[in-house]
Order: C-alpha cells, then sequence, then structure tokens
C-alpha cells in the first residue's frame, strides 16, 4: 500500500498521543482542538461502560492542520478513503483504529463491532465499523 501522506504514515486513525507528536504540543492542547472543530472526525472508541475515553482523531485532519489548513469534516469522504473493503480481519481493524488485537474481541464481545466470521475467525463488516464509529463521532 503506498504511503497517502509524505510523513509516510497510512493508519487512517491516530491516538490523542500520535497527534500531540505530530503537532508539537501537548495531548490537551489537541483535546482543544478537537472542542474548536479544528480536529472534526475525532471519535471515543472505547468499549461500552468503560470509565474513560479512548480518542482517536482522523489522520489526514491531523496532517492538514500541521500544515495549516483546515479540514472539511466530512465523514462520508473520510469512511470511503479510510475503509475501502467490504470485510476486515481483527488485525486490520485494530490496525485501523490504532489499538491492539485484544481491543478489537472486547468491542465484538461487547457487540459493539459485528462479527460474521465462523469458527473463532473475526471477519468484521465494513457497514458495522462504519456505523461504530459513526455513533462514537465526538461533536
Amino acid at each position: 500500500m503506498k504511503p497517502r501522506h509524505s510523513l509516510g504514515i497510512e493508519r487512517p486513525l491516530s491516538s490523542v498521543w500520535v497527534a500531540a507528536v505530530l503537532l508539537n504540543c501537548g495531548e490537551h492542547r489537541v483535546h482543544q482542538y478537537i472542542e474548536e472543530g479544528k480536529l472534526p472526525l475525532a471519535f471515543d472508541i472505547s468499549q461500552p461502560g468503560a470509565a474513560r475515553a479512548t480518542i482517536r482523531v482522523a489522520l489526514p485532519d491531523v496532517l492538514e492542520l500541521r500544515r495549516g489548513r483546515k479540514r472539511s469534516g466530512n465523514l462520508a469522504q473520510f469512511m470511503a478513503g479510510a475503509l475501502p473493503m467490504r470485510m476486515y480481519r481483527a488485525p486490520e481493524v485494530a490496525w485501523a483504529l490504532q489499538c491492539d488485537y485484544d481491543f478489537v474481541y472486547k468491542l465484538v464481545r461487547k457487540k459493539a463491532l459485528e462479527n460474521v466470521g465462523s469458527y473463532g475467525r473475526y471477519l468484521i463488516p465494513r457497514a458495522s465499523i462504519v456505523a461504530f464509529l459513526k455513533k462514537r463521532k465526538i461533536g
């Protein structure tokens, strides 16, 4: 897969910590950018019932803010580019969400993501991931 950005980063989502590193600021400032709408595509991917938020931001938004440009915040366009396939294995979902596999397995067990695989093989439909992220969009 060819990197989509000059930094060579291909993941569609970034943790707040990675965004802070890329923007040369603190995590608190990244949260301010989210609240101000400068990072319009932010999601809380935490497990249902979790006490703490697990925030991810669209990496293209982070890189555009780094360049001093404003992003449109077009969720459908972002999803089309970030999740082009119809089905994803758990490791691919973990890669996209920037989390570990176990986190994805827990999201499936808690019915936050759908599994259509069989015999212990996780296969998660794109529609399930998109619905999850739409429901978890911040702002």
